[in-house]
């Protein structure tokens, strides 16, 4: 049983390791009880222990490669017990992997096993069917809660399984190769709309990265800028600030305490009705690629509700989420990691 265990667990591992990025790597260990079939030759088990591996294919579906067992089960009639193993495969499909609480089901099927021969109960295969739910501690850990039906072919028995367990995401994605520009602080951007000269306005999440940019000035200020930019023909007329806003980890709530430095961005967009507002969204590596994306897009939305909320029209605001595809500094080290967590906005008139 133990060469079992340590089989699935290197097989997984191999996975993990050989496989691509793009997708992501799920283990979980869990413990729980089996509910034998009331015409069955075993008794309800003590405790269920098991290990099972998924992977995703994308951010919803996903394939899961289990073991389970239970030691000294009774048998019914008889003074003696024996061991249970299962191996199993399903599909799982999940729900929005947002959510703090998701819940998933599960089909497939699996082979059980006892450590001696039982009158009426073979070894033989099986199919199930379950529904968990999961709830996510942080990005790389959850818990889960499930509960299967086990039905075996060769006895025509109906087992449950209810199991706990706690899961670790791993696999995760491979860092995208950045821009030659990414050697300094400036950030690669896209060209300009027709004659549209854009002057950054740049939001970072650590005091380490924003010490590196010139503070956000008065609006009258920037409002000068613009205008300097706009009459004039140098390409490389770019002004670049810093906004004193701070992202909690894994966060894309605007704090109050920051909320001053946006209002200078919304006196600059209410004085000038011409000027609109780029804002991209980034994130660093740490987490699957699929939610990085959907973060770095709610940080860009926060700035874009806010400054709507304030009476900006929506219109004039775009909000992009680049996920962790554009890293102005390395991920392998938490300094470079808190620079690649920004929102830049970019002035566009």
């Amino acid at each position: 049983m133990k060469k079992i265990v340590a089989a699935s667990l290197l097989t997984f591992m191999a996975l993990n390791l050989s496989a691509d990025h793009s997708y992501r790597y799920q283990i979980t260990p869990y413990v729980g009880k089996n509910f034998a079939d009331s015409d069955s030759r075993l008794r309800n088990s003590d405790v269920m222990y098991g290990i099972r591996g998924t992977y995703y294919e994308n951010s919803w579906y996903g394939w899961q490669l289990g073991y389970e067992g239970a030691r000294e089960v009774s048998v019914k009639g008889e003074f003696r017990t024996v061991d249970m193993s299962r191996l199993y495969l399903n599909l799982v499909v999940d729900g929005e992997e947002e959510m703090k609480i998701t819940p998933y089901i599960l089909l497939g099927g699996g082979y059980e096993m006892l450590s001696k021969d039982v009158d009426a109960q073979p070894d033989q295969a099986f199919m199930q069917a379950g529904l968990g739910f999961k709830y996510r501690l942080t990005k790389m850990f959850n818990l889960s809660l499930e509960g299967r039906a086990l039905y075996k072919f060769d006895t025509e028995h109906i087992d449950y399984v209810t199991s706990f367990g706690v899961g670790m995401m791993l696999g995760y994605p491979q860092q995208p190769k950045p821009h030659s520009e990414t050697k300094t602080t400036k950030v690669r951007e896209p060209k300009p709309k027709e004659e549209l000269k854009p002057a950054k306005l740049v939001v970072v999440e650590n005091h380490k990265a924003t010490e590196q940019l010139i503070p956000m000035p008065s609006a009258k200020k920037v409002i000068e800028n613009i205008e300097e930019c706009k009459n004039s023909h140098d390409p490389h007329c770019i002004h670049t600030y810093r906004l004193k806003i701070l992202f909690d980890y894994d966060k894309a709530d605007i704090k109050k305490a920051y909320r001053l430095e946006l209002e200078k961005v919304v006196e600059v967009m209410k004085k000038r009705p011409d000027v609109r507002l780029e804002v991209e969204g980034h994130t660093d590596s740490i987490g699957t690629y699929e939610y990085n994306q959907k973060l770095s897009q709610r940080r860009a939305d926060a700035i874009k509700r806010y400054l709507v909320s304030r009476g900006i029209e929506s219109v004039r605001i775009e909000a992009i989420g680049y996920g962790e595809k554009r890293p102005i500094a390395t991920n392998m080290y938490k300094a470079g990691r808190a620079k690649n967590r920004r929102v830049v906005a970019k002035f566009l008139f």
